[in-house]
């Protein structure tokens, strides 16, 4: 990833949005709280310029849902 990380999304109603980064070390390095969306197709930003280069997790919690990410900073 450079730049800002693009996080697209489908919902099926309005729901919060949680957001967390964390390194290999498990440390949280940005966490965007709650976010509320309304229903339909969106899209989400996280800014990364802050990280530095190497491999993190991206947790997003929506509609009693986890999914988590890898991806590599450079």
């Amino acid at each position: 990833v450079k730049g800002n990380l693009h996080i697209d999304y489908i919902l099926s109603k309005t729901s919060s949005i949680t957001l967390e980064v964390f390194d290999m070390n498990a440390k949280k390095v940005v966490d965007n709280n709650q976010l509320y969306r309304i229903s339909g197709q969106g899209s989400l930003s996280v800014e990364t310029d802050i990280l530095a280069s190497g491999l993190y997790i991206l947790k997003v919690e929506f509609e009693n849902k986890t999914a988590f990410i890898k991806f590599l900073k450079a």
